[in-house]
C-alpha cells in the first residue's frame, strides 16, 4: 500500500487554495464584461427606438399642422421631420411619404389629410416592429 505523505497533500490544498480565488475572479470579470457588453447593446438599441418614434411621432405632428394652417413655418417644420423620416423608414413607407410630399407641395390640404390618416397605423405598426 503507498505512504500518503502530508507534506504533498499540503502542497495541492496550498496551490488549490492560490488557484481558485484567481480563477473566480477571471470568471466574474469575464462575465462582467459580457454583462456590460449586452447591456450597452440593449440601452442603444432601446435610444435608437426612442428617437425613432420621436421623429415619426414629430413627422405627423408637423404634416397636421401643416395641413391645418397651410403656414411657412409649419410647412418648414414638416419639412424638416420629412427628411428625417425618410431617412428611417423602409421603402414600402418611405413611397407613401413621398406621395404625401407630392400633394403637399400642389397644396391639396383635404387629400394629405386623407393620407396621412391612413398612414398613421401603419407607421404604428413599424413602431411596434422596431
Amino acid at each position: 500500500m503507498p505512504e500518503f505523505d502530508s507534506s504533498k497533500i499540503t502542497a495541492i490544498v496550498a496551490l488549490a487554495a492560490i488557484i481558485s480565488p484567481v480563477l473566480t475572479t477571471i470568471i466574474n470579470l469575464v462575465f462582467q464584461v459580457l454583462s456590460k457588453k449586452a447591456e450597452l447593446k440593449e440601452k442603444r438599441y432601446q435610444e435608437t427606438v426612442v428617437y425613432k418614434k420621436n421623429i415619426f411621432e414629430n413627422y405627423i405632428t408637423s404634416c397636421s399642422k401643416y395641413i391645418s394652417s397651410g403656414e411657412l413655418a409649419d410647412e418648414k417644420s414638416y419639412r424638416h421631420f420629412y427628411y428625417l423620416a425618410l431617412l428611417y423608414l423602409p421603402n414600402e413607407l418611405r413611397t407613401e411619404l413621398e406621395k404625401i410630399e407630392e400633394i403637399l407641395q400642389e397644396q391639396r390640404f383635404r387629400s394629405a389629410q386623407n393620407y396621412i390618416v391612413k398612414l398613421i397605423p401603419k407607421l404604428k405598426e413599424y413602431i411596434d416592429r422596431l
